[in-house]
């Protein structure tokens, strides 16, 4: 039997198997704290699910609005909700701030777009 063969033939399965054991997108649990006021619970997260990142974005962006309305012109209250949201979005877990930031830089491009 050839030797290059043999190497294919054992090379082959291994890198097969080592397909079917690569780590999938696991699913997050935790809290959102949004302006310690708001508090957001989030369970099966799947940071990998766009879906998932535009539903938990609008539950914290919601968070912000109701925390910023108060009696203050309406522009004070879109940049408090502005700045309430990334704060909200820079003290998250590292495998859920970045994937909600990119799902709000993509929504709101399309949103530009479409303008």
């Amino acid at each position: 039997m050839n030797g290059r063969y043999l190497a294919s033939l054992l090379i082959v399965p291994a890198l097969v198997l080592a397909g079917l054991a690569a780590p999938t997108a696991s699913a997050e649990s935790g809290t959102i704290h949004v302006a310690w006021t708001q508090v957001i619970r989030y369970v099966d997260f799947d940071p990998t699910n766009h879906q998932d990142r535009l539903v938990l974005l609008a539950q914290v962006e919601a968070a912000a609005a109701d925390y910023c309305d108060r009696p203050m012109t309406r522009a004070d209250r879109k940049a408090c909700a502005r700045t309430t949201v990334d704060k909200a979005l820079r003290d998250l877990p590292s495998a859920i701030g970045p994937a909600l930031t990119a799902a709000r830089t993509k929504r709101d491009g399309v949103k530009q777009a479409m303008r």
